[in-house]
């Protein structure tokens, strides 16, 4: 079955607004401190407090080490723990964004944007109901593999 054209472009409008408003509403979030509840506090306490790289030994989160680069570089620079802070924020909530608009160029780049519906069901389904707690092992791992799989 062959999709008109007129379709297609109706549907790259809505993605692309979709990204915006997501990357919009998860930039203030993290701006404004939102990840810091639950284990993220945690986290970034150690973070900051020991100034190098913290996960969880007993679930093997290495994939968070990726993460909490921007941090620590940061940090090794001494730029100040409020901009550690807010970048760390940061990549623990935009990374599912960053990680679906490399796959939107990876894809481009290889004419194979069929295969943008695995992320797109991905991100909509199983990313989107825990972005709210952005130090989660599920959006860090699944949004940080996905560009892999292409």
């Amino acid at each position: 079955m062959k999709i008109s054209t007129k379709y297609l472009f109706y549907l790259w409008i809505l993605v692309w607004l979709l990204l915006g408003l997501s990357m919009l509403s998860l930039g203030w979030a993290a701006l404004v401190n939102r990840p810091l509840f639950s284990d993220g506090i945690y986290w970034t306490f150690e973070i900051l407090n020991k100034k190098t790289f913290f996960f969880d030994q007993q679930f093997t989160r290495y994939t968070d080490i990726l993460l909490q680069i921007p941090a620590l570089i940061v940090l090794k620079f001494n730029l100040g723990e409020t901009l550690a802070l807010k970048l760390n924020n940061l990549s623990y909530s935009l990374n599912p964004i960053v990680s679906f608009l490399a796959c939107i160029v990876i894809l481009k780049k290889r004419r194979r944007l069929d295969l943008l519906i695995f992320p797109i069901l991905c991100f909509a389904t199983v990313t989107q109901t825990v972005m709210s707690v952005p130090f989660v092992l599920i959006p860090g791992l699944l949004s940080l593999l996905w560009p892999l799989f292409f």
